[in-house]
């Protein structure tokens, strides 16, 4: 036999001794423990409590543990999962009728300190009012600031006494979600006039970190009403964000031919810039009618010449540095088809001898307008088109062996042009285009779906999507481990592209902050 006794009185209970309650318990055989509910006690009551076992006819008792109840529970859930502001607080009140019959007041209260939380050590209050009976309260807590811990504790009056009582101590932090911030351009932007295209809206551009700011531009801007292409522009224009401030600044602009999807990397505390297309027509889906080859040089303050690509002039490629040197490749050529080769940059090398050909890969691997993001000091390659489909494969790329080695499918959809950052070496990868979830025989959809891969596991989970519409062809930059995305492309139609408008809005994400 296996159960419990305790008392109000004696600091070591046992069964049979006056004042003594006792309950039994059922063995648990999986981990050794046993357990049981103890219901009708008095709140705010220290009980003394210890474990009994009965073998034949001896006794043996575990060690007392005293334990005060308490007047108040509380939970908390959040509100919306979209929601970086607010949390749910679901409290409950248990001992009224015992010692005391009526409160006074009751509510909540919080601080982001450490210190327990009290009426008086408190960032902010509720008040409830009096209470007469037992119960669950609920109320919605506002106006938080997101990836900071909060300390919450209800609390309660009894009215003839003054004494207030408080639940224990609950943690909770905001995270998981995305934070609008100031979008591209705002304040700053050149909007006189009525045209949209005079907007910062804009997809297919470039982002990159440079210092404290992140700098974006470039793209092209269209605005698709019911089939008629009202407006349409393409872009060398580039604004600086600063996240500290969360504003922007209109810096100088690509010296160079107005773009869509060049390719960047950053190397000797320079940022490169180059390749991409442009279309002399008025429909941005059309095939590219100009390629470029040629590459730009960003130090913080200026352009300057960068040389020319010796490789196919190309867009929708992917790049990434390791080493010292960078790497660029795959993408789509002048004719559309998809390039199988990649190139590898060493600025040591003189100028004519910085560009040599890395690698050619095979049909699966020639993707168009894939995803390359270096994390804990491994680059990652995956999803984007081949010349037939859409890709949701990714691997781990080993610049040495020049391997490819398969990791954990992507778990959404497969598509191309998706965005990926990585914070507290983890990935995350989302939005794009891709087929299937419109059912339609050759009809695209865009995304806003999100996911988190671990590389210590080699497993994906779904983290909350991106607010705002659907969208493709955006941007995502990291810097000071804080992550941005923004712009891109949304189309909407229930029969083929009906609508369809760049965007501007521009948020941070919040991870779940590893332990």
């Amino acid at each position: 036999e296996l159960g419990f006794c305790w008392s109000l009185t004696s600091i070591e209970p046992e069964i049979g001794l006056e004042g003594t309650d006792t309950i039994n318990s059922q063995f648990l055989e999986n981990d050794g423990l046993f357990t049981a509910d103890l219901e009708n006690l008095l709140f705010d009551t220290i009980y003394n409590f210890r474990a009994f076992g009965i073998l034949g006819e001896r006794i043996f008792y575990g060690n007392t543990l005293s334990s005060r109840t308490t007047l108040l529970q509380l939970t908390v859930e959040n509100s919306s999962i979209n929601d970086y502001q607010s949390v749910n607080i679901v409290g409950s009140i248990l001992g009224l009728g015992q010692k005391v019959n009526e409160l006074s007041d009751h509510g909540l209260c919080w601080s982001s300190t450490e210190t327990y939380t009290t009426l008086e050590l408190r960032d902010s209050l509720i008040s409830l009012g009096a209470k007469k009976s037992n119960g669950i309260f609920e109320e919605l807590i506002s106006d938080l600031e997101p990836d900071i811990t909060y300390y919450f504790r209800s609390y309660a009056i009894d009215k003839e006494s003054d004494k207030v009582f408080y639940s224990d101590p609950l943690t909770f932090t905001i995270n998981d979600v995305w934070v609008p911030r100031s979008s591209l351009g705002k304040d700053v932007a050149d909007t006189s006039g009525s045209s949209f295209s005079l907007s910062p809206r804009r997809h297919k551009a470039i982002a990159f970190p440079y210092g404290d700011n992140i700098y974006v531009g470039t793209g092209v801007f269209f605005f698709l009403n019911r089939e008629k292409f009202e407006d349409i522009g393409f872009r060398n224009d580039f604004y600086k964000y600063s996240p500290t401030l969360d504003t922007w600044t209109r810096v100088d602009s690509f010296a160079w031919a107005s773009r869509v999807e060049c390719t960047s990397f950053k190397i000797n505390n320079e940022v490169y810039v180059g390749l991409g297309s442009r279309i002399d027509t008025e429909d941005p889906f059309a095939p590219p009618t100009l390629l470029y080859n040629d590459f730009k040089v960003f130090d913080g303050d200026s352009w300057q010449d960068g040389g020319i690509f010796p490789g196919l002039s190309r867009t929708g490629t992917i790049s990434f540095v390791q080493n010292g040197k960078a790497y660029i490749g795959l993408g789509k050529d002048e004719f559309g088809n998809n390039v199988p080769e990649i190139w590898q940059f060493d600025p040591n090398e003189s100028l004519g001898n910085q560009w040599e050909l890395f690698t050619v890969v095979g049909e699966e691997l020639a993707l168009d307008n894939a995803v390359s993001i270096v994390a804990n000091k491994k680059v990652y390659i995956g999803l984007g088109k081949t010349s037939t489909s859409f890709k949701k494969s990714f691997y781990q790329f080993d610049v040495g062996s020049k391997q490819w080695i398969s990791i954990q499918s992507f778990p959404g959809l497969p598509r191309s042009s998706a965005i990926a950052f990585v914070l507290e070496g983890r990935l995350y990868v989302g939005s794009g285009e891709g087929g299937g979830r419109t059912g339609q025989e050759g009809i695209t959809s865009n995304f806003n779906d999100f996911f988190e891969y671990d590389p210590e596991s080699n497993a994906w989970k779904e983290i909350t999507a991106l607010r705002g519409q659907v969208r493709d062809e955006a941007v995502a930059v990291s810097l000071d481990n804080r992550a941005f995305v923004g712009t891109g492309l949304s189309t909407f139609g229930q029969t083929g592209l009906q609508f369809g408008l760049s965007q501007d809005d521009w948020y941070e994400y919040i991870p779940e902050r590893k332990n």
